[in-house]
């Protein structure tokens, strides 16, 4: 007979631990709460409901939790981590960073609190000390011999950091030691396609790139799923059409959602929106509003979210992410709805498992084809929208067009500048150092830090602009702030080859004429769809030597720009760019079709 295994009585803290340690996240929110109503400011049953709570997505009220460890005198390093990292998701920067930066100093070989505060310095804003911040957590790291701190995802910040003050060389070296060091990190993978479509590489290095996400997708999920049945024909009930995006919040992407959301013909969609973002803001409720159902599934995991989706049975879900921040591929590798599309964040072919079809229009992609001769066995087949692919929504705010056009001409540029490839900034270089008095002026996140603009300013001049030709400037607050500075620009000059698209719209809105490079791939053909659509073609260029003819020719028409200033706005309006109701009729039936083909296929 063999002796019994002794038992071991833990304590209730031992056991809120164990069962977050095993993943039974309600067992040990229960467990934790039960501890508090006998002692309500027990700091360790405190830290660990605050715990909980927000990896269930309840920050709000993970808060008050975390609050009571953190605040103590001798707060160890775990709490204020956990506590400025919930204030830093939810936009409460300062106090966030004052936190991450003191558990820094609670704990001096704390690659995890440094990697945390890397972090949240980047989404702050604040990249130059964001690069430091990282190279600490990988210092540490390396002195500790190991660890998953200060790994991968500090060498991607670092990496994004130097992209985000358009220090190419810099985000490749780090991004690379991440690929390098990390093979099979599939975080770093998605990093570095990320990176690579912001530079002019050629598409066969790009599609590599691709190729080796999707491998890593594919170890990471055990067996492919098998596509749904699509239930749905035309006539029969409404299409069931779900977004996955972390986005749908005060985002740029939120503006091309809502004419779609408010205009489609309601008897014929039901939408649902799975957000995939630990915010949820004004902008999420508005786009709630017109939503069947929404789902706050940021804290979830890829299976827990693949099972949420599938247990809402859309007929269509269509991925908002690509590979930004928050992006769920390995959800949409797992097949989950019977019509799988990319859309907006997705404007070079990815290769990526799960996706059926890209929603394009024929200036992004002139060999798209129409709805009617897709076939299931054409996968990530790019489809054309008629008309144009993108509807923008005309701000609430009322800024008034108010510049006066003088021969003393500013180029301008409200992108990020990871978008300023070494390429646009040397086609940029030219333009304004060949324009008598030009000047360049660059609005952007993080350019309000004196550090980060002045690491910026090093990479511009590299490029070759003249630093007295440079006007750097950070975000504002209020929208209407941001598009008032418009009226400080005369011509707006499109990077590339990743265009601009919010930020062209906005520069359209103010009167400011846009000049944009139509280059080989969707990303760099973005601009030429929204002007085109707006009715400005005129200034899509076909190479660098119209590019910089077109610019010169508009610096010097200064009649011409005061006539488009006056009357742009009206003309926007009218033109199919904002013209919701006919987008959402195209865009609903285009969907529709791709459905009916894939309907009949079964």
């Amino acid at each position: 007979m063999q002796p019994s295994t002794p038992t071991v009585e833990r304590t209730p803290l031992e056991r809120i631990q164990q069962d977050m340690l095993a993943g039974r996240l309600e067992a040990a929110e229960a467990g934790a709460r039960e501890l508090l109503r006998g002692a309500p400011r027990d700091p360790a049953a405190s830290y660990l409901l605050g715990l909980v709570l927000s990896r269930t997505g309840r920050l709000d009220e993970s808060l008050f939790h975390l609050r009571v460890p953190a605040e103590l005198p001798d707060a160890q390093r775990d709490c204020l981590c956990e506590y400025g990292r919930v204030l830093c998701a939810l936009g409460k920067h300062t106090r966030g960073i004052e936190l991450l930066r003191l558990a820094t100093q609670t704990d001096l070989a704390s690659a995890h609190a440094w990697e945390h505060l890397a972090r949240a310095l980047m989404l702050d804003g604040s990249f130059a000390d964001a690069v430091n911040a990282g190279e600490e957590a990988v210092r540490l790291r390396l002195r500790a011999g190991g660890g998953n701190a200060g790994g991968a995802a500090a060498m991607c910040t670092i990496g994004d950091a130097w992209a985000a003050m358009s220090d190419a060389p810099e985000a490749v070296k780090w991004h690379a030691r991440a690929m390098q060091e990390f093979p099979a990190d599939l975080h770093a993978a998605m990093s570095w396609v990320r990176l690579l479509q912001y530079l002019d590489v050629n598409q066969a290095d790009l599609a590599t790139s691709h190729a080796r996400v999707n491998d890593l997708i594919r170890r990471h999920i055990a067996a492919p799923t098998p596509r749904p049945p699509m239930t749905w024909s035309s006539g029969s009930r409404p299409l069931r059409v779900a977004f996955l995006s972390p986005d749908l919040r005060d985002h740029p992407v939120a503006r091309f959602i809502l004419p779609l959301l408010t205009s489609a013909e309601p008897s014929r969609v039901r939408w649902s929106i799975f957000h995939t973002h630990p915010v949820r803001d004004d902008t999420s409720r508005r786009c709630a509003r017109y939503a069947e159902q929404w789902h706050h599934v940021a804290h979830l995991d890829d299976e827990a979210l693949a099972a949420a989706i599938r247990a809402s049975a859309p007929d269509v879900l269509i991925d908002l992410s690509g590979w930004g921040e928050h992006a769920r591929a390995t959800v949409l590798a797992r097949r989950v709805a019977p019509l799988q599309a990319a859309y907006l964040r997705h404007p070079t072919p990815s290769g990526l498992s799960g996706i059926d079809v890209r929603l394009v229009d024929a200036t992004m992609e002139p060999d798209a084809l129409e709805g009617a001769a897709w076939h299931p066995a054409i996968a990530e087949a790019p489809i054309a929208i008629p008309g144009a692919s993108l509807c923008w929504t005309p701000p609430a705010e009322r800024v008034e067009c108010e510049r006066q056009p003088s021969k003393v001409v500013t180029f301008g540029s409200f992108c990020s500048p990871a978008k300023i490839s070494p390429r646009c900034g040397r086609l940029w270089a030219r333009i304004i150092n060949d324009t008598p008095h030009a000047r360049l002026l660059i609005k952007a996140k993080g350019l309000g830090d004196r550090a980060t603009r002045e690491h910026t300013l090093r990479s511009l001049v590299r490029h070759g602009i003249e630093p007295s030709r440079i006007e750097l400037c950070g975000m504002l607050p209020a929208y209407a702030e941001h598009l008032a500075w418009y009226n400080r620009v005369d011509i707006a000059l499109d990077p590339f080859p990743f265009n601009g698209t919010a930020t062209t719209c906005e520069a359209l809105w103010m009167g400011v004429p846009v000049i944009t490079l139509e280059g080989k791939s969707g990303a760099a053909r973005t601009g030429a769809t929204i002007l085109q659509a707006a009715g400005v073609g005129d200034n899509v260029c076909a190479d660098e030597q119209a590019y910089v003819a077109r610019a010169q020719a508009l610096a010097a028409d200064i009649g011409g720009r005061a006539d488009f200033r006056a009357s742009m706005r009206s003309w926007l309006l009218a033109s199919p760019l904002c013209n919701a109701k006919m987008f959402a009729e195209q865009f609903l039936a285009t969907l529709e079709i791709v459905a009916s083909r894939l309907s009949r296929a079964a």
